[in-house]
């Protein structure tokens, strides 16, 4: 990016998004509409909803609607990532307190503890790994 971009761009706000409407919007309104025409269009379709639209030009018609399942079929791969990884951490965690319970019928509260505060710290440890990575 170019010094003055940057500038710019810390100066509004420093905004980003992984969601592909608001990039798709943010193209239309950066390049392509202003936005008191942006704004006349979102009040228009907030008079007309709910309700049923029909379309004057079925082939305009058939190519939005097109537009809108890419967008939505994005947006359901994004959430399906996340849940997937919300899943595989909640997978992990399940079965450490299954072990530990299985773990907890031979010993003593005194070993138990131990090996359970063992178990805590390395989770600490692993989301902190994680944290990193991340970054």
């Amino acid at each position: 990016m170019l010094e003055r971009e940057i500038e710019l761009r810390e100066k509004s706000g420093n905004v980003s998004t992984t969601d592909p409407l608001s990039v798709f919007l943010y193209l239309l309104a950066k390049d392509y509409l202003t936005i008191n025409q942006l704004e006349t269009l979102l009040v228009q379709v907030q008079e007309t909803m709910p309700g049923t639209v029909v379309f004057n030009n079925g082939w305009l018609g058939n190519y939005v609607v097109e537009i809108k399942n890419k967008i939505e079929a994005m947006r359901d791969e994004q959430s399906l990532n996340k849940i997937s990884k919300k899943n595989e951490e909640q997978m992990d965690l399940d079965d450490a307190e299954l072990i530990l319970r299985e773990i907890q019928n031979g010993l003593s509260e005194e070993e138990f503890e131990k090996i359970k505060k063992d178990v805590q710290e390395y989770e600490v440890e692993e989301m902190l790994k994680n944290i990193a990575a991340e970054d």
